[in-house]
């Protein structure tokens, strides 16, 4: 039996779609599941544009073999997704916040406020004296200035024809001034007595007297020795400054890599799939 040319090729494909294969229109199928794995690639040992197929698990070519090739599968670590050949995965991370303050000045997260008032000043008397306020009071003594005078006997008279004091003599004698020098001859109850000297005291500058001596009380200004801060605060000079911090509120959040979700910051991190 003689078979034509025709004939020979219409048995051969019919062969060919008996093992699911499929030779149509330049193309070779291996079937839906399979299709991926084959190409029109030229032959390197057989002639130029021979049918060949490409392993399932490498990149070199190999000479067709039908029902030889097994579909590719790959996989990921876990917590990654595949997307064809590669695997992927979101990273988290906090996102950098944008810090701001209603008040004060930022420093770090922190507000920080300043208030200053005027420091108390602290006085004392340089050249002594009792502290008043602002104001020294210094006692002082200063011997007082003394005046003689002549007296006679309490309620005596002054007889300048005998140059003495008449009284009494129950009166002078009453009072310490002794018999004197005898009876008047116009008058035998009163005696004579000679004057004593005395002194008496003043104090011609002020003060007070006391003996013979005055006594002085002068004021002069105080002098200021040093401040301090009796509110609290730290003092500079004659001021004191009042510090205090607040938490800084988040005006926004900003990330270095990355895209910024809410406040955290993704990255996706890729690496080839594991062929199976």
């Amino acid at each position: 039996m003689k078979f034509s040319a025709v004939s020979f090729r219409n048995v051969i494909s019919a062969a060919i779609l008996f093992l699911g294969l499929n030779i149509s229109g330049g193309g070779v199928n291996l079937g839906s599941a399979y299709a991926q794995t084959w190409q029109n690639v030229p032959s390197q040992a057989g002639a130029s544009g021979t049918w060949q197929a490409l392993s399932c698990n490498t990149t070199s070519n190999l000479t067709w073999q039908p029902l030889g090739c097994n579909p590719v599968t790959y996989s990921c670590p876990n917590g990654y997704t595949l997307s064809g050949q590669t695997c992927s995965i979101a990273v988290l991370s906090a996102a950098i916040p944008n810090y701001y303050c209603s008040s004060g000045v930022l420093s770090g997260v922190s507000c920080v406020t300043s208030s200053s008032y005027a420091a108390t000043a602290n006085w004392y008397c340089p050249s002594g004296g009792s502290l008043s306020g602002t104001t020294c009071t210094k006692a002082g003594s200063q011997p007082a200035t003394g005046t003689n005078y002549s007296y006679g006997p309490p309620g005596a008279y002054w007889d300048g024809a005998w140059g003495v004091w008449r009284v009494s003599c129950a009166s002078g004698a009453a009072n310490g001034w002794g018999t004197g020098i005898g009876p008047d001859a116009r008058n035998r109850s009163m005696c004579g007595y000679y004057s004593r000297t005395g002194t008496s005291y003043s104090c011609p500058s002020g003060g007070s007297l006391s003996g013979s001596t005055c006594y002085t009380t002068s004021a002069y200004a105080a002098s200021i020795s040093s401040y301090s801060c009796i509110s609290g605060g730290v003092l500079s000079g004659a001021s004191c400054t009042i510090t205090s911090s607040s938490a800084a509120s988040i005006s926004s959040y900003y990330c270095n890599s990355g895209v910024l979700t809410g406040s955290q910051c993704s990255i996706t991190v890729t690496v080839p799939a594991t062929a199976n």
